[in-house]
């Protein structure tokens, strides 16, 4: 206790007083939660960039896929337009949304300590996928409709299709990521074990056959107002859904590591 009341005051000083160090550490702090989290998004990416440029070649080969089929069945601009979206933005689930979740190493243990709750946290990943997952899904809409020269009303119908079925994706794979999502991976490719990446996969394929479905079902001509807006509620309320049980499920997931 002498010892402690003593030096203690006087290190404290010199540690204060040390050149530089207040403005580094206030550099590599975050101003908000949101931040750090949008910034840990930014680190991953940065640091295993060549599983990034992986994922991103997925997508790529995802959304070009319907164009293997034109040779068998001939589609309608409009038709092929929506496919292509539909299968960019159910793949962004699996590749994206459903790696979002897993915490690094032992991070599920402090998580568990910290005072944000699974709703909280769930809110601040969700962020960060949305903002990626958007970007991709505008930059292929601006591609798709400028390769089949859609515009007007024809580039809005792509664009229902593609927000509709990415809305459900995405929530589909958070949902995933925190039920299956291994909390101990130390290797981007680690982040859903076997189990999590078949029921992933199969999920969201089944997503893209009812998609698929519906795109093919309707007038190949644009939708109306009325059913665009009907298909982006019935995809918010199902996303609204999934994304309420994957904060239940975070919350009940609990540190099983050394």
């Amino acid at each position: 206790v002498w010892a402690a009341t003593e030096l203690l005051p006087a290190a404290q000083a010199r540690a204060a007083a040390a050149p530089g160090r207040a403005s580094r550490a206030g550099s590599r702090r975050a101003p908000s939660l949101v931040s750090a989290f949008l910034r840990r998004d930014l680190a991953l990416a940065s640091r295993d960039w060549p599983v990034a440029l992986d994922a991103l070649a997925n997508l790529v080969l995802w959304s070009l896929l319907p164009l293997a089929l034109l040779p068998i069945t001939p589609l309608p601009s409009q038709v092929l337009a929506r496919d292509m979206l539909i299968a960019l933005s159910v793949s962004l689930g699996h590749d994206l949304a459903a790696r979002a979740l897993p915490l690094e190493r032992v991070a599920l243990a402090w998580a568990r300590l910290s005072p944000v709750g699974g709703g909280s946290w769930l809110r601040m990943r969700s962020l960060g996928v949305v903002i990626a997952g958007g970007g991709f899904v505008a930059i292929a809409h601006a591609l798709v409709c400028a390769g089949f020269g859609l515009r007007g009303a024809a580039a809005l119908d792509a664009l229902v299709f593609a927000l509709a079925a990415a809305s459900s994706a995405l929530a589909t794979g958070l949902l995933l990521g925190a039920a299956f999502g291994e909390t101990g991976w130390t290797d981007p490719r680690a982040m859903l074990g076997p189990g999590g990446r078949l029921v992933s996969a199969s999920t969201l394929l089944a997503q893209a056959v009812l998609w698929l479905a519906l795109a093919h079902r309707l007038p190949p001509s644009p939708i109306s107002p009325a059913t665009g807006a009907l298909l982006l509620a019935v995809a918010a309320a199902f996303a609204m859904v999934a994304l309420a049980l994957a904060a239940r499920t975070l919350d009940r997931r609990e540190f099983t590591g050394a």
